[in-house]
């Protein structure tokens, strides 16, 4: 039996974790996208509204922070015997990044929008589809500390993301086919994007 990487945290164990940590990462965006793309490709008419790529890059950044970060803390971890192993420490440093940064990971690359003469459509391979028509949404309001325009009727929530590409026409809409009295608590927001967009144009 081959003893030559010892019981505690080597560079054979580092090469070993950071091969399967990587794998593990690139199947997980890899399945990602591949369900985000099999959603598309059920879109009837519309356009489609997804975050753009700073969002998008984001999480991919962080993931290969934390890849890192993972192996230093538990290389020193176990050079400086504080209080567990270098392979005692990565199971809990793997499960922080997962919590941290496959959350918004699955909700920028996993999630979009479809916007249509109807209504708006929530799509998500994994969180399932949502939909209002103009003429069900009974309130939008916006958070300011999430940045999301949260859209309620007949039973059903749809949040949308300032960083949205395509978010000026989603607020073009609203302003056009839902009643002021329904996005009153979000007006200072909307007419804020309404005049940003007819600038960029």
């Amino acid at each position: 039996m081959d003893d030559s990487c010892g019981k505690n945290l080597t560079d054979c164990d580092i090469v070993r974790v950071l091969v399967f940590l990587v794998g593990t990462v690139i199947i997980v965006m890899l399945a990602t996208m591949h369900g985000s793309w099999r959603a598309r490709k059920k879109i009837g008419e519309g356009q489609v509204l997804e975050y753009n790529g700073i969002m998008k890059a984001f999480p991919i950044a962080i993931n290969a922070t934390f890849l890192v970060l993972m192996i230093v803390v538990a290389y020193f971890i176990n050079k400086f015997k504080a209080g567990m192993t270098g392979e005692e420490a990565i199971p809990l440093l793997f499960l922080i990044m997962v919590f941290l940064t496959w959350v918004p990971y699955l909700q920028y690359w996993g999630v979009f929008f479809v916007l249509t003469q109807e209504g708006i459509q929530r799509c998500s391979f994994w969180a399932g589809d949502s939909s209002l028509k103009w003429g069900d949404m009974e309130t939008i309001k916006f958070s300011s500390q999430s940045k999301l325009f949260v859209v309620q009727g007949h039973g059903t929530k749809v949040r949308l993301s300032m960083y949205l590409d395509g978010i000026g026409d989603f607020v073009q809409q609203v302003s056009l086919k839902v009643p002021p009295q329904n996005w009153a608590s979000a007006r200072k927001q909307i007419e804020s994007v309404l005049i940003a967009s007819k600038r960029d144009r």
